[in-house]
């Protein structure tokens, strides 16, 4: 007799997805030779440690597609949307050092994960008071987005602020700069919201309507985060997409 399932869908009965996550793993720890010990499971997947592995890297480097982020890359490896997300060269931290296992779903929550358990520390230990301009340098240039007055036309541009730096971005360039956050369009755009990159350091993100400026990242460190978000509420009043907003 056959089963009907009823009731709303649990990611538990994703199987074959939770397989395939489990079967990368396997095979990126047969060929780094890891131990447990370099394995950390997680509600959305797995954080590793890897061990500089020629066999892993001629692996990683044989596959197209490879998409860049702040301080990571990933790539989409199977039919089940597994991805294999890992961490660029940072100083005297080798690229790769640092991977994380999801689902295409979770790629936000792996990228948090690996910026502030790993990512963010080796850069804070390495530029301290010195980290918001070489975050700015590292987006910015990555980006392409040229310095430009606040009420510049020219976009995509940025501008220094009292809290940080300002980056305004157009309607063309949005779903670029969100993937190369790792940021998922949220569902509500009327308030800003907040994403911790590490190290201190926090971007603020605020999505509008417009045609011509769609989005507006603030770019501060942590003792600044409130003044982002009220300055970006207040664009996004202005702009027309925010309804009666209250900042923290």
């Amino acid at each position: 007799m056959q089963q009907n399932i009823t009731g709303p869908m649990r990611l538990d009965d994703f199987v074959h997805s939770r397989n395939a996550r489990l079967d990368l793993l396997e095979q990126l720890r047969a060929r780094a030779r890891l131990s447990l010990d370099a394995i950390t499971p997680a509600v959305w997947g797995f954080g590793i440690c890897l061990n500089r592995s020629s066999r892993v890297y001629e692996w990683w480097f044989d596959h197209l597609g490879i998409q860049r982020h702040a301080w990571l890359d990933s790539v989409e490896l199977d039919h089940y949307g597994t991805c294999l997300m890992l961490s660029r060269r940072i100083g005297a931290i080798p690229y790769g050092r640092y991977g994380a296992i999801c689902s295409w779903a979770d790629l936000p929550q792996a990228a948090e994960y690996l910026r502030q358990t790993y990512v963010g520390p080796v850069l804070w230990d390495s530029y301290r008071e010195g980290i918001l301009s070489v975050y700015t340098s590292e987006i910015t240039g990555a980006l392409a987005i040229p310095e430009a007055a606040l009420n510049s036309t020219q976009l995509p541009g940025r501008c220094t602020t009292k809290w940080g730096e300002l980056l305004r971005i157009d309607s063309a360039n949005v779903e670029r700069v969100l993937s190369y956050f790792v940021v998922a369009r949220p569902t509500d755009c009327e308030k800003p919201f907040l994403l911790n990159l590490g190290a201190n350091i926090f971007a603020g993100f605020a999505l509008s309507t417009a045609k011509d400026e769609a989005l507006r990242i603030g770019l501060c460190r942590n003792w600044h985060d409130d003044l982002v978000i009220k300055d970006l509420a207040r664009w996004l009043r202005t702009s027309g997409t925010g309804k009666n907003i209250s900042p923290r």
